[in-house]
């Protein structure tokens, strides 16, 4: 259903194979930190990614890492922040 957060640290998602995923805000209430992960190594962050609300999905920005990812963590607006996430930094999954 329709949430207006996360309602957890993260929700992580596991990519199909080592890809340059591309996501998108359809349907989001509430803004995003994206942290891209391949293997256990976070490659790149993108922060504070707007909802976008009320945008045709014609109008809806995609975001991608910079390089192949294996995962993508989805957090609340302002975590990577908080817990001091940086690039290099290793990931526990």
């Amino acid at each position: 259903g329709e949430r207006d957060s996360i309602g957890s640290d993260g929700m992580l998602f596991v990519l199909p194979t080592r890809i340059v995923p591309t996501f998108w805000m359809k349907n989001m209430r509430f803004d995003l930190d994206f942290v891209w992960i391949d293997g256990d190594t976070v490659i790149d962050i993108t922060e504070n990614v707007s909802a976008q609300k009320g945008e045709p999905d014609s109008k809806l920005s995609v975001y991608s890492p910079r390089s192949p990812a294996t995962h993508v963590l989805e957090m609340d607006s302002g975590a990577v922040q908080k817990l001091g996430i940086r690039i290099g930094d290793k990931a526990s999954l």
